[in-house]
């Protein structure tokens, strides 16, 4: 239910599945990220592939360039989330740290939103700037073990000029990329966490 509601509107339900998953169940953080970048990739995948028909189409240029910087950047992730559990030798700890990037992250974002008039909307078409968004937002998005669905339509809306629609849609593309970057790092790197 959580990624249909994500796949339709763009936010893709890894928000929503990695919380409720803490609250209901006493898996590991790690656990807890790993169900819920299969979930989200697996939603994406099947947009994608099912929405070849639609009328709207991504950006060969920036939304690309923005899904291959999430690429790297989902990588940088959860290598980061790795480093941080081996460092702290408390993954209790980096799964409230991953709640407390969650929470500031969807904090700014309402409120930026309640605020939007206040903010000038940009229009980026420079690639580099593009790629270092997606970046940044694989990273983010990795960390803390969500697609980043809810980010990417902000982003996209916001930095990018795109209408709700279109930023739903591109969304789905930039969590595909993120989302398998991350799961084949967490493989490679032999991390995959006891379900």
């Amino acid at each position: 239910i959580i990624t249909m509601i994500g796949a339709i509107s763009g936010i893709g339900g890894g928000v929503i599945i990695r919380p409720l998953l803490e609250i209901i169940t006493d898996m590991s953080p790690s656990a807890i990220s790993f169900i819920s970048s299969w979930a989200v990739f697996s939603m994406a995948l099947m947009s994608i592939l099912q929405s070849s028909h639609e009328t709207i189409k991504i950006e060969k240029g920036r939304g690309t360039m923005i899904a291959i910087g999430s690429m790297c950047g989902g990588v940088l992730g959860k290598l980061i989330f790795e480093w941080a559990k081996t460092a702290s030798g408390n993954e209790a700890l980096v799964g409230k740290a991953q709640n407390l990037a969650l929470l500031v992250t969807m904090g700014t974002i309402l409120v930026v939103t309640l605020l939007k008039d206040r903010f000038t909307p940009r229009n980026y078409t420079n690639l580099f700037i593009c790629m270092v968004y997606g970046i940044v937002l694989g990273m983010l998005s990795a960390f803390i073990g969500v697609g980043g669905g809810p980010i990417n339509v902000f982003a996209l809306s916001f930095f990018f000029a795109m209408e709700t629609k279109k930023a739903a849609y591109h969304s789905i593309y930039i969590i595909l990329f993120s989302q398998s970057a991350a799961l084949v790092s967490t493989f490679l790197s032999g991390n995959t966490p006891a379900i």
